[in-house]
């Protein structure tokens, strides 16, 4: 009614069981493919890497919050919508964490950990934290989303296209940099919509 639906309870739910299907379809996968990759990664004792992930963490959070809260105030200056913070500002100062994962995991040629990261993310966010929210309390969704769910969508297919497109899964430079521009485009409509 009115241009805004309704994520219920129900599909709340819906999402959940698929991320459990999910996990299980990674354990699964894991333990089919036994990976022999630990051999030549250095160890770290187990409350050396304990206290490594809480530092690392806690640096997470604060900074992440620090970044979102200045972009917020940023954005309510400059007269922009929550749905447009959400979709730009907020979304790129939550991504950061992934993208600081991800390179340091391509520095140290782990690419499949880089990848893993991505998606896995992108996964989580949609099914487990929409999941989750929307069975605490059903989550009104503005019609006005619909156009960047689309390309949400489109994002996803070239991810999947480019590296199908030869026999080795390979994601090059110059795909990247046509990732990036994308990006940078889908931006600028952003603003302009929301100018408009």
């Amino acid at each position: 009614q009115g241009g805004v639906e309704i994520l219920s309870r129900f599909e709340g739910i819906a999402l959940l069981l698929l991320f459990g299907m999910f996990m299980i379809y990674i354990f699964w996968l894991t333990k089919r493919e036994k990976e022999r990759t630990i051999e030549h990664i250095e160890t770290f004792p187990i409350k050396k890497s304990i206290l490594f992930i809480v530092i690392g963490l806690t640096g997470l959070i604060l900074g992440g919050e620090r970044i979102v809260n200045g972009a917020i105030e940023i954005a309510k200056q400059l007269g922009l919508s929550e749905l447009t913070i959400g979709l730009t500002i907020i979304a790129i100062g939550t991504s950061l964490p992934e993208l600081a994962t991800s390179v340091v995991a391509i520095r140290r040629k782990k690419p499949n950990l880089a990848i893993g990261n991505i998606v896995g993310s992108n996964i989580f966010n949609i099914l487990r934290v929409l999941g989750v929210t929307a069975t605490i309390h059903p989550l009104t969704v503005p019609s006005g989303i619909n156009k960047d769910i689309r390309f949400a969508i489109f994002a996803t297919a070239i991810l999947l296209v480019f590296p199908l497109t030869k026999r080795k899964f390979t994601l090059h430079r110059y795909q990247g940099l046509i990732m990036v521009i994308t990006y940078m485009l889908y931006l600028l409509i952003v603003f302009l919509d929301a100018k408009a």
